[in-house]
């Protein structure tokens, strides 16, 4: 949730350990997940949603918003399936199985 980004965020303050390509968004999208500070530090190019058919209202609309806003590539299981990655040195590519 938030309050653990944040205290990662004061933990790794100065370095640039939280930065990654790739990013599992946090308790399956939901409204408190993923705050706008955390994907600043950690600038990910995609964004994988585990959610699948649900009762919660996951992902929740802001969450996603908030990737939007910040041109992450997002993939969910609840649309595209199996989502699998090749990482190669300067280019990463993605697959999916629906």
């Amino acid at each position: 949730d938030e309050e653990g980004e944040r205290r990662m965020l004061e933990y790794y303050k100065g370095t640039d350990l939280l930065k990654a390509d790739i990013l599992a968004i946090g308790h399956h999208g939901s409204r408190y997940s993923t705050s706008i500070d955390f994907l600043n530090e950690v600038s990910p190019k995609y964004g994988v949603i585990q959610v699948g058919k649900n009762n919660y209202g996951h992902p929740h609309v802001k969450t996603i918003e908030k990737c939007e806003e910040k041109c992450i590539i997002l993939l969910r299981n609840d649309i595209h399936g199996a989502i699998g990655f090749s990482l190669e040195e300067d280019y990463i590519e993605y697959c999916t199985m629906f």
